[in-house]
């Protein structure tokens, strides 16, 4: 009963993180208010928010593997849509009522199930509003389950839980979100301290094979990334994995000026080295390769070495084991790193993953599949304690845009609003106009 009070009582009372962009502490007060006053209707989420939400459990906690305390109550089914701009017809799901929605869901025999992971510590849940909203706006139309990972500190499970009260649907893309704490083997276990081994917490990725034992693949993205295509056609790469590929990643740089081959003290994959931000990963033959014990290992052995964290593990690995990895190109982990110093990945020359053709061709003009925003390139402005190359306004622009997006928002007008402004003297900036593209394109599929 006391359980239940304090239950009702947070749902009641509006609690802001102060820290929080003023986006995010409108859109808390906004769930908050809605909540308390027994409202019905989606937020610019796309959750339904109604008196059942206060019944559920909080915060959004599970086990490894496991589905989650996320259900809602079902005794009150109910199925509410609202038109939005661009002939968008949102139906969110409350309760096992699915006449609805199954009006306009696919075949359920054509339907995909992807499974997707982020992790997330520190004041960084803006990057992870980011991640959902391009998940709705570059799928809205594919008929896929989407199963969204999100391991998280202490007080970002706090904001998440808060966040995310219950699944996403639309009647065809329905993504659900499954949050756990952060876990690490004990650092006096092998003397590596895993969680603070270079961005916090950021090596949980290489121990998602034992995190999810009943889960076969799986896509993570460092929380800096966020969509700029289908997860269908993300996912579709896993098709092209032959019968030893465990992970796809891509490279580093396209030049040896670079980091690996001019500074590593380790060995590395390939001429360049791998970035690690985006990685297909294919669970079920990491355990039966004992893949986590052998990353284990790596990280005692060169811990002396280790500068960049599990990417370093990571190429060390796969620097023994080639065989293991399908290098994908550089549009498919688009970094400020990739324009910054000049214009290393040319997007007219990148081939483009085509289902209906097989594997990436180059007689393709690609675009750019996903972003990456390293270097906090996301955040820093001409205020922030950097280097002034990491103040890349292009970057920081689309991102704000990523954040708020509803949409009603989006319009084409709206997207070369970000454009307009941005010095052509950077070379990132030039990349603004492709991406403007996709993101108009987007729209109109």
């Amino acid at each position: 009963q006391q359980q239940q009070q304090q239950q009702q009582n947070f749902m009641k009372q509006p609690v802001v993180h102060e820290k929080l962009p003023p986006m995010l502490k409108e859109h808390q007060r906004d769930v908050q208010n809605l909540v308390a006053n027994g409202q019905r209707g989606p937020n610019n989420m796309g959750q339904v928010l109604n008196d059942n939400v206060a019944r559920q459990k909080h915060p959004l906690l599970s086990q490894p593997g496991g589905g989650g305390d996320t259900a809602i109550d079902n005794s009150n089914n109910n199925v509410q849509a609202q038109q939005y701009a661009h002939a968008e017809q949102v139906i969110a799901v409350n309760g096992n009522n699915n006449d609805a929605v199954n009006q306009v869901r696919g075949d359920n025999s054509q339907r995909k199930k992807v499974n997707l992971a982020l992790v997330v510590c520190g004041e960084r849940t803006d990057e992870v509003v980011a991640f959902y909203n391009s998940i709705k706006l570059f799928s809205r139309s594919d008929n896929v389950d989407v199963m969204l990972y999100v391991w998280a500190d202490e007080a970002a499970l706090d904001f998440l839980g808060r966040m995310f009260v219950g699944p996403f649907d639309n009647g065809m893309l329905k993504v659900t979100v499954i949050l756990s704490p952060v876990q690490f083997p004990k650092d006096d276990a092998h003397n590596v301290k895993w969680r603070t081994l270079f961005k916090e917490c950021a090596s949980q990725r290489l121990f998602l094979p034992t995190l999810l034992p009943t889960v076969d693949r799986i896509i993570y993205f460092d929380v800096d990334a966020f969509l700029f295509t289908s997860v269908i056609e993300l996912w579709n790469i896993f098709d092209n994995f032959n019968s030893e590929h465990t992970s796809t990643m891509v490279a580093e740089s396209t030049s040896k000026d670079t980091w690996y081959p001019r500074f590593s003290e380790h060995p590395f994959y390939g001429d360049f080295g791998l970035n690690s931000g985006v990685m297909h990963m294919h669970l079920e033959r990491m355990r039966t390769k004992k893949t986590v014990n052998q990353l284990t290992s790596i990280a005692v052995e060169y811990k002396d070495h280790i500068v960049w964290g599990d990417q370093d593990i990571l190429n060390i690995y796969f620097s023994k084991h080639p065989e293991e990895l399908l290098e994908m190109p550089c549009n498919w982990n688009y970094r400020p790193d990739l324009c910054m110093y000049g214009i290393k990945c040319p997007l007219k020359d990148m081939p483009r993953y085509d289902e209906t053709r097989g594997p990436p061709s180059l007689d393709i003009v690609g675009s750019v599949k996903v972003i990456h925003g390293n270097r906090r390139v996301f955040h820093n402005d001409e205020t922030t304690k950097t280097a002034k190359i990491n103040v890349q306004p292009m970057f920081r622009s689309l991102f704000a845009l990523m954040t708020s997006l509803s949409s009603a928002d989006l319009t084409d007008e709206r997207i070369d609003q970000f454009t307009i402004a941005l010095d052509d003297s950077l070379p990132c900036n030039a990349v603004a106009y492709e991406f403007a593209a996709s993101l108009k394109q987007a729209i109109k599929s």
